[in-house]
């Protein structure tokens, strides 16, 4: 596949009338095993829709963000596309309105922010991952499903063949435990401890891995996990109390409910 035939979506709720302005602060770069490409004509566009609509009055969206590129790079196997940062804000850069307790909102009150991210990924328009929970229905142009299937009718998009691409698994692949793994922040400079943020339906045991690049662990650690939201601090030492050099660490974090073993995975990177 190539870095065009990719879009991302995510879907913020704002009632204020006030137009939302999105622009990309990083673009990112080709990992294979190192940034060896930066990624060029990446955008972020916003698309307003009403009536807003969402599973629950707290889970509501009525905007749509795309990042896009024109970017026509080759993704080859193990090859990632990493350290794409987005903003979102009101044109008048006014907190969002009505604020963190909504779903589609993960930023919004002052300096305050939520961590209960949502997004999808779509390959040549077909819905591929998502996490945090399925997309909007009432959205103007129809989601597909992970099945493949889609809502077809004036302004809906017309379901693409079934692909053979392979894509990393996202978070919430069993939405009945895993809600959302999610590392705050994925890049840490000048000694900034990495948050990983377990987002759980129900009591999980958990543990944490970090390894890197070369396969070596660097540190684990372990908790009993609650359900909500669950904070696991990586200090950027090892297990003997050192600390780790600047690089890529890969972190697993393991799930047992006590019916099932999930594994999540994700990239972070140290710089000194």
């Amino acid at each position: 596949m190539t870095l065009s035939d990719i879009t991302i979506k995510f879907w913020p709720y704002d009632t204020s009338g006030v137009s939302l302005v999105g622009s990309i602060t990083t673009g990112g770069c080709v990992w294979n095993p190192t940034c060896s490409h930066s990624v060029t004509g990446v955008s972020l566009s916003a698309l307003n829709f009403s009536p807003a609509c969402g599973p629950t009055t707290t889970q509501m969206a009525n905007w749509e963000m795309t990042v896009a590129t024109t970017d026509n790079t080759v993704l080859s196997g193990g090859t990632s596309w990493v350290n794409l940062q987005t903003l979102v804000n009101r044109a008048d850069s006014q907190p969002f309105v009505p604020g963190t307790s909504h779903w589609y909102s993960p930023c919004v009150n002052s300096s305050v922010y939520t961590t209960n991210s949502h997004f999808a990924i779509y390959l040549k328009g077909n819905l591929v991952a998502y996490a945090g929970g399925v997309p909007p229905s009432c959205r103007p142009v129809a989601t597909c499903t992970p099945s493949g299937k889609a809502i077809l009718g004036s302004n809906r998009e017309t379901p693409t063949p079934t692909l053979s691409a392979t894509l990393t698994p996202v978070p919430t692949v069993i939405p009945d435990l895993v809600q959302s793994v999610v590392a705050a922040p994925n890049i840490s400079r000048v000694g900034e401890p990495i948050k990983l943020l377990v987002n759980l339906s129900k009591p999980a045991h958990i543990i944490l891995y970090l390894y890197t690049l070369a396969g070596e662990k660097a540190y684990d650690m372990d908790a009993q996990g609650t359900a909500g939201l669950n904070t696991l601090v990586w200090n950027l030492q090892n297990n003997a109390n050192q600390a780790v050099a600047s690089g890529f660490y890969i972190y697993m974090v393991t799930l047992d409910d006590g019916e099932r073993i999930i594994r999540q995975t994700g990239k972070v990177v140290v710089i000194h």
